[in-house]
């Protein structure tokens, strides 16, 4: 019958003490039925059946990732301080630590490694996570190089009743916050301009204004005749006022 030491301040450790009521009688499972190299065979069910609770890998990873990490493809766990704990250091001399030496060799574990080994599996979680952003960046990138060849000058000389590079500025962001994507860019910033919430520039009301002011002045002048002169006359003065 193995026996194993235990540490009596276990309770006290933080770590520990804020674990879930489930994970403490995990832990110290694993710590009982792992073997002399704090290697344990990955049995989940047969855990589950003996805490007495159903157990899964991802409650284990989430609350003892730090304590643990994944050898053997997934098959097995290595308890990072059960060594030092047990043994202190290792001396190839110890008959007892011969064994413990070629198990360590055997699935090539870094025991220099004291505190917080990644979890195999959390990092493919990464890799995967990376990945992702990796695919978004290079869509982003895309998609700016396909809004870059927007040509913000021609079309300024089209549309000179709108700020087109403070228009443009707006376009990216919105499609930047919505992600938003087009086929065509260009004609679907054209169709942003030409909608009736770009807002006009104030030298562009002006000038309409100006031109409205023109054209009203031209038609009274057509409208005017001998007769009604005196009401030509009145019009202009009201205009004038204005």
């Amino acid at each position: 019958m193995a026996k194993r030491f235990i540490d009596t301040d276990l309770w006290k450790r933080g770590w520990f003490r804020q674990l879930p009521p489930k994970m403490k009688t995990v832990w110290v499972y694993l710590i009982t039925n792992c073997d002399h190299a704090g290697i344990y065979e990955v049995d989940i069910d047969l855990m589950s059946f003996m805490v007495g609770q159903k157990i899964t890998q991802d409650e284990i990873i989430t609350h003892l990732g730090n304590q643990i990490s994944v050898i053997n493809s997934g098959s097995k766990w290595f308890l990072h301080k059960f060594i030092k704990f047990q043994y202190g250091e290792l001396n190839e001399k110890v008959k007892a630590h011969k064994s413990v030496l070629s198990l360590i060799e055997k699935y090539d574990i870094d025991i220099s490694v004291n505190k917080g080994l990644r979890n195999p599996l959390a990092r493919v979680q990464d890799k995967d996570k990376d990945k992702d952003k990796d695919k978004n960046k290079e869509k982003k990138s895309k998609k700016e190089k396909k809004i870059e060849t927007i040509p913000i000058k021609q079309l300024q000389e089209e549309f000179i009743e709108v700020d087109v590079s403070a228009e443009y500025k707006k376009f990216c962001d919105y499609c930047e916050a919505n992600g938003k994507r087009y086929k065509n860019y260009h004609a679907a910033f054209r169709n942003w301009l030409r909608s009736e919430w770009t807002p006009k520039t104030d030298k562009f009301k002006k000038k309409k204004q100006v031109q409205k002011n023109q054209i009203d002045y031209e038609q009274l002048e057509k409208d005017a005749d001998p007769e009604g002169l005196k009401q030509f006359m009145d019009k202009v003065k009201t205009e004038i006022g204005r």
